[in-house]
Formats: C-alpha cells, sequence, structure tokens
C-alpha cells in the first residue's frame, strides 16, 4: 500500500473516532440536561445511533446521581396532579414516611 494510501487511511480512522466521541459527548450532555431535551433529541435520533452508541453507559453515568442507600432524600417540590399547587418533601420530612415511585407510561 502507497503512503498517501496509509496515511489517508490513518486520517479517515481519526476523523471517525472523533466524530464518535463528539457525538457520545453529544447525547451525554443531552442526557444531563433532564427530560425535555432527552425526549426532543431522542425523538429525532436516526435508529443507526441506537446500534453503534453505548447507550446504557451514558445514560447510568449521567442520570446515574450519587445518592447511596441510607442517605436523606434531597428536597425537592413538585406540581399537585389536581394543579392546585404544590407539595415539598419538606411538608413530610420527619412525620410521615415518603414512598417516591418512578416509572415510565409509555
Amino acid at each position: 500500500m502507497a503512503p498517501s494510501r496509509k496515511r489517508l487511511l490513518g486520517y479517515l480512522a481519526v476523523a471517525i473516532a472523533a466524530a464518535y466521541l463528539a457525538t457520545c459527548a453529544f447525547f451525554y450532555s443531552v442526557f444531563v440536561r433532564g427530560p425535555d431535551a432527552i425526549v426532543a433529541v431522542m425523538n429525532n435520533a436516526p435508529m443507526a445511533v441506537f446500534m453503534v452508541l453505548p447507550f446504557r453507559a451514558l445514560w447510568n453515568h449521567a442520570r446515574g446521581g450519587d445518592l447511596e442507600k441510607g442517605d436523606v432524600a434531597p428536597e425537592f417540590t413538585l406540581p399537585r396532579q389536581d394543579g392546585a399547587g404544590s407539595v415539598s418533601l419538606a411538608e413530610f420530612r420527619e412525620r410521615k414516611p415518603v414512598a417516591l415511585i418512578f416509572g415510565s407510561y409509555t
């Protein structure tokens, strides 16, 4: 193989690796931003991306958090389902047990 062809293949390999890493970094940054950004991007992502990128590892690292078993839950406030105000975790702290249930309704 001619030296110029080897050099060209080397540049191509570096370009493909750089594009792969940049795409991984982009999706990681989307996962960190939250549900609205995730939905907006994932609805428009081509199916081939799901077969090539390590989505599980990116997702687990970006959304994993740093709470351990036994840690106190961080404070949060959420809107009530009936739209009448909001509810805060502080309202229940030290008074009632709270069960947080997360799921997908899709």
